[in-house]
């Protein structure tokens, strides 16, 4: 497909009076037939015309041609454009896009098992719509740069999946200056996205919700306004070696029932926290959350979770966050490395609780563990450091939580 088509598309004349046209032969015989009727019985003042009453026969012909001219043109130029070329296409067929810009004013009409590859230098850019909203079975779009342009009050997503698609997005590049770059939603919608970048935009960078369960495969999430990742409403998806960074607000959240599971990625440099936890139960296993600006996971009311091998470190408030600002929560926290946190390593407040195996926490600003108001739950085989004159631990005397087995130096406050 060659990018001069895609360019121009809906730019003639004939892209507002072929629309119609455009779509089948019918659809031709039907324009035809009407602008006919229009034009013998419509009067015609100063366009050059003499006559004031019906055009004759002559002036009829020449504007009936005019339209006609237009019309084919729109049509060949819109089975050339790139939309076309893929509306054009069935299943199996694989669409191998030229390298160039391509700006559309519809979305893709991708079809079932249909592949779309730009090997080259493609970027495909959408005004006013998403370059993407699809709820295609088989279909593959790959090697593809996907942009919307406009306003943040806009709200256009750039790339929406729903419908129980399982569409697949190999090594594309997406962002968004209106709405999320990926929103993925639905019982049963089950896309996959391997190696895409998703980058810059004013909203999330991947919404996940209503049941939703997409697998992300080493995928570099960065630099949105909002979070980079929103998990909420019974979504269950699964974020495997992914990178998030550069949130102005959390890493990741989950939210509202949300499910879900975070696995070897690298979380770092976020405004707030690395990643938010608030009733729901997500996994997150063998992470690193690095260098955030509050909390490295922080769990909130009614937030539960299981947290496993990761590595928390060199984040503002604190590694692990329990309960801060809030009450209810209650995560199983296992073999996790806390250290070299600004403040406190691990800190449980407001009648939050949750249980800590085998961590090893350490070299943190403020001390190792802090544990403030009607606090509960457990510390079990924890190894517990402070640093130069920060306590190990600080329990207040309303807490009722306990530690077994627990190697602590200096000994606690």
């Amino acid at each position: 497909i060659n990018a001069e088509y895609g360019k121009h598309e809906g730019s003639t004349m004939g892209g507002v009076l072929g629309t119609v046209a455009a779509d089948s032969p019918i659809g031709f015989a039907v324009l035809a037939v009407a602008m006919t009727v229009f034009l013998y019985s419509s009067t015609i003042v100063d366009y050059g015309l003499q006559s004031s009453g019906p055009l004759d026969l002559k002036q009829a012909m020449v504007l009936w041609l005019l339209v006609f001219g237009a019309t084919v043109s729109h049509w060949f130029a819109e089975r050339r454009s790139l939309r076309g070329q893929i509306r054009g296409t069935a299943a199996g067929d694989v669409i191998r896009v030229a390298s160039g810009t391509y700006v559309v004013t519809e979305s893709l009409p991708i079809g079932d098992g249909v592949t779309v590859d730009g090997g080259g230098e493609v970027v495909i850019r959408a005004k006013g719509v998403p370059v993407l909203e699809t709820m295609a079975k088989g279909a593959t779009l790959r090697n593809l740069t996907l942009e919307v342009l406009g306003r943040t009050e806009d709200d256009i997503d750039c790339v929406i999946i729903g419908g129980g698609s399982d569409v697949v997005l190999e090594n594309c590049k997406i962002s968004c200056t209106s709405g999320d770059a990926v929103r993925i939603f639905g019982e049963s919608t089950r896309p996959t996205l391997k190696d895409c970048v998703i980058t810059h935009g004013r909203q999330q960078g991947v919404m996940v919700s209503d049941g939703a369960s997409p697998v992300l495969h080493k995928c570099t999430i960065s630099e949105f306004t909002g979070p980079c990742v929103m998990v909420i409403h019974d979504a269950d998806p699964t974020f495997r070696d992914c990178t998030i960074h550069g949130s102005d607000k959390e890493g990741v959240v989950f939210h509202e029932q949300a499910k879900g599971q975070l696995l070897g990625c690298h979380i770092h440099s976020n405004r707030l926290s690395g990643v938010m936890i608030s009733a729901c139960d997500p996994k997150v296993d063998r992470c690193r959350v690095l260098n955030c600006g509050f909390g490295g996971i922080t769990v909130r009311r009614g937030g539960r979770g299981r947290i496993s091998r990761c590595e928390l470190k060199r984040n503002k408030v604190g590694g692990m966050l329990v309960g801060v600002l809030s009450e209810g929560a209650e995560p199983v926290v296992e073999q996790c490395q806390i250290s070299q946190n600004s403040q406190w390593g691990v800190v449980v407040h407001s009648a939050a609780g949750g249980t800590f195996e085998r961590c090893r926490i350490e070299e943190n600003g403020g001390g190792g563990i802090q544990v403030q108001g009607a606090t509960y739950g457990c510390f079990r085989d924890c190894t517990v450091h402070g640093r130069n004159s920060s306590p190990a631990m600080e329990v207040h005397s309303t807490s009722k939580v306990e530690f077994e087995h627990c190697v602590v130096d200096p000994p606690m406050k």
